[in-house]
């Protein structure tokens, strides 16, 4: 007597093979996904930081050009600290600069300080319009001075922070400015 068709036993063996040919490559697919995410959000953390960073340049460009002048040095970093805010790792203050607007404020202890938003235009702003999102970014500014007393380098920090699921990851930026005209 024959027999037509599959037994029970066939059959599960073959979904069995069947489900372990598949599991393989959409693990891998998963996995080329994550990977995918976390690059453009690494990616855009160091943009965001470089913008800041060239912004930060910007402003010390702007002082040299203007000339600021007292008592015969020149205030080259004077505009790095808008309002008198000494944003700086020896005093423990950070601050926040809006690339956009040209806002800088110190930040406070808020879990909301140097929240990055999305403004209308999808750009990157610390405005809240509403559109937090997943970045924070603050800088610091350190000055160096000669035994004379002549602030002649400033070394800057823009630090980008970010969650992903529970991990935070940083990215940071350092350079030092330096008086070209002195």
């Amino acid at each position: 007597m024959t027999t037509k068709g599959f037994t029970i036993i066939e059959t599960l063996i073959a979904v069995a093979i069947l489900m372990i040919a598949i599991v393989g490559p959409l693990t891998i697919a998963n996995r080329g996904l994550i990977a995918a995410v976390t690059a453009r959000e690494q990616i855009t953390a160091n943009y965001l930081a470089q913008d800041a960073m060239e912004y930060i340049k910007n402003i010390r460009d702007g002082s040299l050009i203007e000339g600021d002048i007292d008592e015969g040095a020149l205030y080259w970093t004077a505009d790095f600290n808008e309002n008198g805010v000494e944003c700086s790792e020896t005093t423990n203050k950070r601050c926040t600069v809006d690339t956009i607007t040209g806002a800088q404020t110190e930040c406070s202890s808020s879990t909301t300080c140097g929240q990055l938003y999305f403004d209308s235009e999808q750009r990157f702003t610390h405005v809240n319009t509403g559109n937090p999102t997943l970045y924070k970014r603050f800088y610091t500014v350190v000055m160096k001075e000669t035994a004379t007393g002549i602030q002649d380098e400033a070394r800057v920090q823009v630090t980008v922070v970010w969650k992903s699921g529970k991990i935070t990851n940083t990215t940071s930026i350092k350079s030092n400015l330096y008086n070209v005209y002195r």
